[in-house]
């Protein structure tokens, strides 16, 4: 099986080779990454004498974020033994270095799964436990991980809908990957009967939680939101913000068009939108402007707009803090949604589309709660948010259901330490 692998992964590096290639040298993405990810600039090596590290892997930013508190956590009930952290992506191994580079040893670019670029990166930092946050799995690593006798946990686990119903048909393949994990630590006992019913020994799989339960969100004091809000050229005694978090092509015009006509209504109203690609900065501004709403950007603020355009990387989870209500993105299209966690521990009213495939327990648990909506359209997210505008004591309320629910779903990351645990010596 792995030397089917192996030929197969290599046609497939092959074949994308000349897409990659034009990528490499036409823009600036991969070329941070591109020696890393091939084995080529290694971490840190240990010292010999040191023990051997925890090796934690995040894809991207969104699992990094995840990964944060666990490894803070690990780091201060654990100094004895170091920590090392790789993501697989540039803006994953940004906010790696931003959030974690006082807290671990070394933080790098997770190899491609390449054998002999994943074999100099393990006989470079020598991991005692190799612990996978949430997804990323790909079988040389594990294989080689397996030989060498280092176990392997993935944790914060989830499969999605579709994802099942690929990887179903793939099952043959699927099994004995999975078998190469110790503990595969799932969300929510969905993802355990997924992955059970994909090939995982059910010895091996855990419900721990959500680890994004338990990110570190500082709810912001009302002396807080004024002057972040006022860092926004507004006025917080006059001016009312709506935010829109993690917005994906196709539901900013959803988004601008609900605003639009609130705002025909009351022009001191405010809107925040930060897209899920910074990229599509300017195209959502050209799209207020083509609206009748005068727009900037948050890197370069010019006066008093009526939509703002979020285009610096971690400020979100503050900036709903600002807003009355909020809507969280990739949930109007197919995009799985995003964490409505965020804007609950804000003590805001949140809403979201029907495709919240990511976070099926997370968002039930607010609705349930009373703390949020699905809204299908822009008719239905124009009227969530003007109902709130309307009734501030129930949006106030809504916001504290939200908050409630979220606080009541923590726990996970002891669980998940407890896991660690039984794997250090």
């Amino acid at each position: 099986m792995r030397l089917a692998y192996n030929i197969l992964y290599s046609v497939v590096i092959v074949c994308a080779l000349p897409v990659f290639c034009f990528r490499l040298f036409l823009g600036h993405k991969y070329r941070r990454s591109f020696l890393g990810r091939l084995g080529l600039v290694l971490p840190p090596a240990t010292s010999p004498d040191a023990p051997p590290p925890v090796w934690f892997h995040a894809l991207s930013v969104g699992e990094v974020l995840s990964a944060v508190p666990l490894i803070r956590k690990f780091r201060a009930t654990r100094p004895d033994i170091p920590v090392v952290v790789s993501a697989a992506t540039e803006t994953g191994l940004d906010i790696a270095r931003r959030e974690l580079a006082q807290d671990v040893d070394a933080i790098f670019y997770a190899p491609l799964d390449i054998y002999y670029a994943v074999e100099r990166v393990l006989n470079r930092i020598r991991p005692r436990l190799f612990v996978l946050v949430e997804t990323d799995i790909w079988p040389n690593l594990l294989w080689s991980l397996r030989r060498r006798k280092v176990p392997a946990l993935l944790i914060n686990a989830r499969m999605s809908e579709r994802s099942y119903r690929f990887y179903r048909r793939a099952r043959f393949y699927m099994a004995p990957v999975l078998n190469l994990f110790e503990v595969i630590g799932v969300q929510a006992p969905v993802y355990a009967d997924r992955m059970i019913h994909m090939g995982a020994h059910e010895s091996r799989v855990m419900v721990g939680g959500n680890l994004k339960c338990d990110q570190e969100h500082h709810t912001l004091s009302p002396e807080e939101r004024r002057e972040l809000a006022a860092s926004f050229g507004w006025n917080p005694s006059s001016n009312r913000v709506l935010v829109a978090g993690s917005v994906h092509e196709g539901e900013d015009e959803t988004v601008l068009a609900a605003f639009a006509k609130l705002y025909g209504a009351e022009a001191s109203l405010r809107l925040i939108v930060a897209p899920r690609d910074f990229r599509r900065s300017d195209r959502i501004c050209a799209m207020a402007l083509a609206k009748g709403l005068s727009c900037a950007k948050r890197s370069a603020v010019e006066g008093d707009a009526a939509v703002m355009v979020l285009d610096t990387m971690g400020e979100l989870k503050r900036v709903y803090a600002v807003g009355e209500a909020a809507f969280v993105g990739g949930s109007l299209i197919a995009g799985g949604g995003h964490n409505p966690l965020e804007p609950a521990a804000q003590k805001k009213p949140v809403c979201f589309g029907p495709h919240m495939e990511d976070f099926p327990e997370v968002s039930r648990l607010l609705i349930e709660a009373g703390g949020a909506q699905v809204v299908h359209a822009e008719e239905q997210l124009r009227r969530f948010w003007e109902d709130t505008l309307k009734n501030p004591r129930r949006a106030t309320e809504m916001g504290q259901k939200a908050y409630l629910a979220w606080t009541s779903s923590r726990g996970s990351l002891q669980t998940y330490m407890n896991c660690l645990d039984r794997f250090l010596y």
